[in-house]
């Protein structure tokens, strides 16, 4: 999130700055794809060791959707918003999927309260 919120200033800098910041911003989003994935990957293998291939293909298949829609959100932005668009809409998906991830969810209530 911090990779992509940074890059709202990419116009504001000179070209050379402006690179570092895109390949910075690069090596922060894909460390934080793989991240994700074995995080989200070590749950799924957890759950039932029967059904790993078919929850790892519904894992794979949700995060394809999400990136496709993220290339689409993200074009859209490009083309109404410029830079400065496809950057918030980067960072709105992030703070989103944090909040999500962080927002406990109704029946785990319980489970967080007696720990």
């Amino acid at each position: 999130m911090v990779s992509f919120a940074a890059m709202i200033f990419l116009p504001f800098l000179s070209p050379h700055a402006a690179l570092w910041l895109i390949a910075g911003s690069a090596i922060g989003f894909d460390l934080g794809i793989q991240t994700s994935l074995i995080a989200h990957q070590s749950i799924v293998y957890g759950i039932d060791p029967a059904a790993r291939s078919r929850l790892n293909a519904i894992l794979m298949t949700g995060v394809f959707v999400g990136m496709a829609a993220g290339g689409a959100l993200g074009s859209l932005a490009l083309a109404h918003w410029g830079w400065t668009g496809v950057t918030l809409v980067a960072a709105g998906a992030a703070a989103l999927a944090l909040g999500l991830r962080v927002w406990p969810a109704p029946g785990n209530r319980a489970v967080i309260a007696a720990r």
